[in-house]
């Protein structure tokens, strides 16, 4: 069997070769790209000449996400399956992934993983069918109108607090962004503590790092 072209992108460097060489040790692979976030990958895909058979990406990445990247490995390299490998488990995160065409999804505590097993099966039947494998909904999630994350559906207004105090803005400052005033914005942490059952700014952000955000767009 030839090697089968791979492409990967995770932002820690250590996890990557780490990563890299447990796949080499299963399965005779050719890492034709990698980088540590999405457009470092597909700019060194661009340059291999080569068109990867398996693109696996991490979904919390800065400058380019693993959600960000999806669309345009879809565009680019229809060909190319893609496999996600993160710790965000949570059910609906996983069903937009899938819903919006990924292949596969390894969660990354997961120890002793057969990539040889999941790699022929992605590229023999065209999806990798383990435990957090979900069927595309007919009715997909709308990603744009709402931020899904397991249980909890949080509002837009809800999804722009946490952004901006991940970003390290005050109550007063997200005010006058909102154009709201401060007892306003106070308002939406108070619900929001309530509904994540958290009582604190750091909690906030820890909650942002847990469901694979580590950098927000305005």
């Amino acid at each position: 069997m030839h090697p089968i072209k791979i492409a990967l992108a995770d932002d820690h460097t250590f996890v990557r070769s780490a990563l890299i060489s447990t796949i080499q040790s299963q399965i005779v692979v050719d890492v034709i790209a990698e980088g540590e976030n999405g457009k470092e990958l597909l700019f060194a895909i661009e340059n291999s000449n080569q068109i990867p058979q398996l693109a696996i990406v991490d979904l919390s990445m800065p400058i380019m996400n693993g959600y960000e990247t999806i669309p345009h490995l879809q565009k680019l390299y229809p060909s190319t399956k893609i496999l996600i490998i993160s710790f965000v488990i949570e059910p609906n995160a996983l069903q937009h992934l899938f819903n919006v065409g990924i292949h596969g999804f390894i969660n990354k505590t997961d120890s002793k993983f057969n990539f040889e097993s999941a790699f022929r099966e992605i590229l023999q039947t065209g999806y990798f069918k383990n435990q957090h494998y979900l069927p595309q909904q007919k009715e997909p999630l709308n990603w744009k109108k709402n931020e899904f994350h397991g249980s909890i559906t949080l509002t837009y207004l809800e999804m722009t607090f946490i952004k901006y105090r991940v970003k390290g803005y005050q109550i007063k400052e997200i005010a006058e962004k909102l154009f709201v005033s401060s007892k306003t914005v106070e308002n939406y942490r108070n619900s929001l503590y309530k509904k994540l059952n958290i009582n604190s700014t750091e909690e906030i952000i820890e909650y942002a790092k847990n469901i694979g955000y580590e950098k927000w767009d305005d």
